[in-house]
């Protein structure tokens, strides 16, 4: 179970390593652990400012000492877009270059890398076919600090007047090139505006899509109100053809709601038992949701209520927009809504019902549907909720007048553009919407709704921590109380190991400690025995009974194969390997059949005669077949899947907390040199 304790100790750590590396110089390093730490606290939201100065501090001084500092005096007509996502149809880089374009102004698109998962046509097409835009996409396989100051050098050369930065959470890159800038006015388009970020110091202006995000940038991070810009904006459709549903619900009444499931995960799933209580007044009901995630508390939820005949997982949907043409109806999250998706089931003429509480402030869209408010289908109470859909679902009057409010009530493209140009010139065309929202509560509120779904539902600090410091030594050094933590569980399943490891630690750190003659004297007979010849032969029989009795757990080990001591197996079961295998220290080989409830079938097999340097991971959830006669250098990865899907909510999701993705056979021939 994680507390906000756990969390908050584990951070100071981090933060106080982090001051450390920066003092020593070990920029690399800092960078690292900056990363880290925004990524815990943007998943659980646990600082009361939803940002952090001495992160900002340190970015600003590493990029000081290793970015080249330049003044520029920009060019009037040309405006820089750093783009960390570039997606279609996702995030908000499509509606502010669309504007940017109405305005006939130049662009310099800068894209920090694209992804393999996210197609970026639809942005490069819209690009190419303006006569006024460049576009640049920073190179591959370099660091931070190397995209930095790349970054650097395309401002130099295109001589921006002003930039506007579309970032993740953890945008490292950009910290580090725009604090090198001067002369550049730098807007920060505030994407994710209910949660932690980094860039406050080097953002200029904050341009903010509702008035709940201009609260908290102004009385949580502590921006000035001058600095604040507010501008909604509108869906992007796309093209996709659509998919179909299945054949069974091809009758029935629809509703659908969508985006990353952890948003659902929470308040005892009461999102989805307000949808069972709909569901059980009209068997011609059907709930589906487009979106992805940890599917297994949902689907949990589905059998222990009999509901898989009308409540159905979609999985990602990239055909969304002709998905949303084909439904009836569309509930928005809860306890976290998507605001986008709303919008494009609002554009695409859906009906849409809003349940939330007063608790999530960050859940309020009015802003979106400026024109015209009050009459949203909003609720706060689950009872009246269920009563007003139940009341008008089959009323069509009533619908259409309702699509036809909703669609009428968003900006539009062309007002977008204008109201862009006059912040660009100083204003703050959308001033009048700022109100005050009550959010004193509200970051201890959205913390609780982590840590409920992080012990309940979907489990992610440890996969976080342990997949960014592998070695166990590291996280015991750097995190102790974590590594007392993760002894803990380890005990629940092997007793013996983690007695042995709380005992080297304990060894370990007290031996730093002792001054006393008495502790020197006993530590000195400890460590004789634990010398001597016969406790040494004791610990080799040992070992060769465990490693005889580990071998046998593989579906097949060869004559004459040795695996280092340094080793992490998983499932050997699942694993073949030839005779005349070697490998040197930190080998990793993972054959996943369960990841968050996904099942798998992995299979791998490996050949005669194979050689493995030091620090090599195989992954598989597939199947990865490696030949005979193989040698591998060290740090080399091999997989057969990735992590990623391709839902709008999943933008600012740690890849890690993404389904695998299964991409073929991974095959490795004979006599291969890698």
């Amino acid at each position: 179970m994680i507390k906000v304790a756990h969390l908050v100790s584990d951070y100071q750590l981090l933060i106080k390593e982090v001051v450390s590396c920066v003092r020593k110089r070990k920029y690399e390093n800092a960078l690292d652990l900056i990363d880290v730490c925004a990524r815990i606290v943007y998943q659980y939201n646990f600082l009361p400012s939803f940002s952090d100065d001495i992160l900002e501090k340190a970015l600003d001084d590493i990029s000081y000492h290793v970015i080249p500092q330049i003044q520029i005096k920009g060019n009037d007509n040309t405006i820089l877009f750093y783009d960390y996502f570039g997606f279609d149809n996702r995030g908000l880089t499509q509606q502010f270059l669309r504007g940017l374009i109405h305005l006939n102004l130049s662009i310099v698109y800068v894209l920090e890398q694209r992804s393999t998962y996210f197609k970026s046509d639809a942005i490069f097409s819209e690009l190419n076919e303006y006569p006024h835009a460049k576009i640049v996409i920073l190179k591959e396989n370099t660091t931070d600090i190397e995209k930095a100051r790349e970054l650097v050098s395309i401002i130099a050369e295109y001589k921006p007047l002003s930039a506007f930065m579309h970032l993740a959470p953890w945008n490292i890159v950009a910290c580090l090139a725009f604090s090198a800038v001067k002369g550049v006015r730098r807007y920060q388009i505030n994407l994710t505006d209910h949660a932690f970020w980094l860039g406050k110091s080097i953002s200029d202006y904050i341009v903010e899509f509702r008035s709940f995000g201009a609260n908290l940038s102004i009385k949580k991070r502590e921006i000035a109100e001058e600095k604040i810009r507010i501008l909604p904006y509108y869906p992007i459709a796309n093209s996709i053809p659509f998919k179909g549903f299945p054949s069974n619900i091809q009758r029935k009444k629809k509703i659908l709601s969508g985006g990353n499931y952890y948003k659902t995960l929470g308040e005892n799933l009461k999102f989805f038992h307000l949808v069972k209580d709909i569901l059980l007044k009209d068997d011609e009901l059907v709930f589906l949701f487009a979106g992805s995630g940890n599917t297994q508390p949902i689907t949990a939820f589905i059998d222990l209520y009999g509901l898989k005949d009308n409540f159905l997982l979609l999985g990602d949907r990239e055909d969304i927009t002709a998905l949303l043409h084909n439904v009836d109806y569309y509930f928005s999250t809860f306890p976290l809504t998507g605001a986008l998706m709303t919008q494009i089931a609002v554009d695409a003429g859906v009906p849409s019902y809003f349940f939330s509480t007063d608790e999530y402030p960050c859940n309020d869209l009015n802003c979106l549907f400026y024109k015209n408010n009050t009459f949203l289908q909003y609720f706060t109470n689950e009872i009246d909720f269920i009563n007003a859909f139940i009341s008008t679902y089959k009323d069509e009057t009533f619908l259409n007048k309702y699509r036809l409010q909703l669609l009428g009530s968003m900006i539009t493209p062309v007002e977008f553009a204008q109201s862009l140009k006059l912040i660009l010139e100083g204003q703050n065309p959308f001033q009048y919407l700022y109100r005050n929202v009550p959010i004193e509560t509200y970051q201890k509120k959205l913390c609780a709704f982590f840590i409920e779904s992080e012990n309940s539902y979907n489990p992610q600090y440890n996969n976080l921590i342990l997949s960014r410091f592998p070695n166990s030594t590291v996280r015991r050094n750097l995190l102790p109380q974590f590594y007392i933590r993760e002894q803990y569980c380890l005990w629940k399943k092997s007793k013996k190991r983690v007695l042995m490891n709380l005992i080297d630690w304990s060894i370990l750190s007290y031996m730093r400690k002792i001054k006393k003659v008495t502790f020197r004297i006993l530590a000195f007979v400890l460590f004789r025995i634990l010398e001597s010849k016969e406790y040494k032969e004791k610990l080799i029989i040992k070992k060769r009974v465990i490693e005889n009795s580990f071998m046998h757990s593989f579906k097949f080990f060869g004559q004459n194969s040795r695996l280092p001591d340094q080793r992490l197996i998983k499932n050997p079961q699942y694993i073949s390997i030839g005779n005349n295998f070697s490998a040197l220290y930190n080998l990793r080989i993972e054959a996943w059949d369960d990841y968050f409830g996904t099942k798998f079938t992995p299979e791998i097999i490996i050949g005669d005669n194979v050689a493995m340097n030091s620090d090599i991971h195989i992954g598989c959830i597939g199947k990865i077949r490696i030949g005979n006669n193989v040698l591998m250098a060290s740090r080399i990865y091999i997989s057969d899947h990735s992590h990623g899907n391709t839902s709008v909510e999943s933008l600012n999701t740690p890849p890690m907390y993404r389904d695998l993705s299964y991409k073929g056979d991974m095959v490795i021939g004979d006599n291969v040199w890698i």
